[in-house]
C-alpha cells in the first residue's frame, strides 16, 4: 500500500457502499445491515490504516477493544465465506484506490466447501446403493430389502 489511509476515509467510502451514513457506522445498531459494513470499516481501519484495536475503536462510537477484534474476525470470516461481502469490500477498495498489502481472500475456499460437500453427498449416496439391506429402485424411491 502506498499511503495509510484515514479512519474518516475509510468510515465514509463504507458508508457510501452500503448507503449508510458514518454516524450509521459508529451507532450501537446491531442489525446485520449496520453490523456488517462497521466490521468491514474496522477490517479496513486496521490492514489498510494500521490503527490499533482501541484507536479504532475509539473511532467507531467508544466500541471496546475485543468487540473491534471480533468484528475484524467476523469480517475476515465473511471476505471467506460470502460472495456479495467480498465484492462490496472490493468495491470500498477500489474506490480507495488501495492495493491491499493483504489480498482479500477469493472464493476458492467457498467453492472448495462446496466440492467437498457434493463428494460426502456421492459418497452417501454410492453407500445407499451398495447397502446390504436396502435397494433403491431405478425411481431412486427405497425399495423392500431383499431376504437374505
Amino acid at each position: 500500500m502506498s499511503r495509510r489511509l484515514k479512519i474518516a476515509e475509510i468510515k465514509r467510502a463504507v458508508a457510501d457502499e452500503f448507503a449508510l451514513t458514518v454516524p450509521d457506522l459508529c451507532s450501537k445498531n446491531q442489525a446485520h445491515y449496520v453490523a456488517h459494513p462497521r466490521m468491514m470499516a474496522m477490517y479496513l481501519c486496521q490492514k489498510a490504516a494500521g490503527c490499533s484495536l482501541p484507536q479504532i475503536g475509539r473511532a467507531f462510537g467508544g466500541k471496546h477493544h475485543t468487540t473491534v477484534l471480533a468484528g475484524v474476525r467476523r469480517a475476515k470470516e465473511l471476505l471467506e465465506t460470502e460472495a456479495d461481502f467480498l465484492g462490496a469490500y472490493e468495491r470500498v477498495v477500489t474506490a480507495l484506490s488501495l492495493t491491499a498489502t493483504e489480498p482479500p481472500p477469493d472464493n476458492r475456499s467457498v467453492v472448495q466447501r462446496l466440492k467437498d460437500v457434493e463428494r460426502k453427498l456421492d459418497d452417501l449416496l454410492l453407500a445407499r446403493e451398495n447397502h446390504p439391506l436396502l435397494n433403491v429402485g431405478p425411481t431412486g424411491n427405497p425399495t423392500p430389502a431383499r431376504e437374505m
